[in-house]
């Protein structure tokens, strides 16, 4: 019986902190590149659709997609999607 009510107490905190942290997900800070060492760069692009572009040029930086991070709400408080790039000079 103990058993059983740990278990429970378990999974239902399990269940609110996913739920919390998907209700806080907050869009990273898009087009801002970051250098993480050498001539290597990170970004997080920020779109209101979810497509994003395999390669592309900015910053004078060759930026390639590494995955999508999901759907985040932008500081309009409106619903996007974020994805990861990585880039070299």
């Amino acid at each position: 019986m103990f058993k059983k009510l740990l278990m429970v107490g378990a999974m239902a905190a399990g269940v609110f902190m996913s739920s919390n942290a998907m209700a806080l997900n907050k869009c990273q800070n898009d087009n801002v590149p970051r250098n993480i060492g050498g001539n290597l760069y990170e970004m997080y692009i920020v779109n209101p659709t979810d497509n994003f572009a395999n390669t592309f040029e900015r910053f004078g930086i060759k930026w390639y997609f590494k995955g999508k991070m999901g759907k985040c709400e932008f500081h309009t408080g409106r619903p996007a999607y974020q994805a990861y790039y990585q880039g070299r000079k």
